[in-house]
């Protein structure tokens, strides 16, 4: 299962990657949203390879999953893996400069169920996958205003 969004951000594109992959400023905002988040690679800067665990809540129970960064290519691509109780989530980020004070952030998340128990786990997601598009959409958006302060 796919979901991709596409986002236009004001600002150059070397900007919005570095404000993207401040791993520092991500965990901490996965903090405040209650979610446990411990890095578990000795690296001194970003690289493919680094690796985070996380603990979070999803529809009453406790969960936990491995992310590994994967691709590392400033400004233009930042990728990496999670894995979580039989599910697999791949995702994308592509940017794009359209001018030099303005960026294309394109995400790209695609789901892969390894078990019967993560199938059943995503059905749900299929079923509103409407409302969930548009739900990204609108976190995108929010994200990206967010980014233009930063990296403005």
């Amino acid at each position: 299962m796919r979901f991709s969004v596409r986002q236009e951000v004001e600002g150059a594109q070397d900007r919005v990657f570095a404000v993207l992959s401040d791993h520092a400023a991500l965990e901490r905002v996965a903090r405040e949203k209650g979610v446990e988040v411990t890095r578990t690679d000795e690296m001194d800067g970003p690289a493919p390879g680094m690796t985070w665990e996380i603990g979070f809540e999803y529809r009453g129970k406790t969960r936990a999953a491995t992310l590994v960064l994967t691709e590392y290519d400033p400004p233009n691509r930042l990728t990496c893996n999670a894995v979580s109780e039989g599910l697999e989530v791949a995702i994308a980020l592509d940017l794009e400069a359209l001018s030099e004070t303005r960026t294309r952030v394109a995400l790209d998340m695609d789901l892969s169920a390894k078990t019967m128990g993560s199938r059943l786990l995503i059905q749900p997601l299929k079923v509103g996958r409407g409302a969930i598009e548009k739900r990204l959409q609108a976190h995108a958006e929010d994200y990206a205003r967010q980014i233009e302060a930063r990296a403005g």
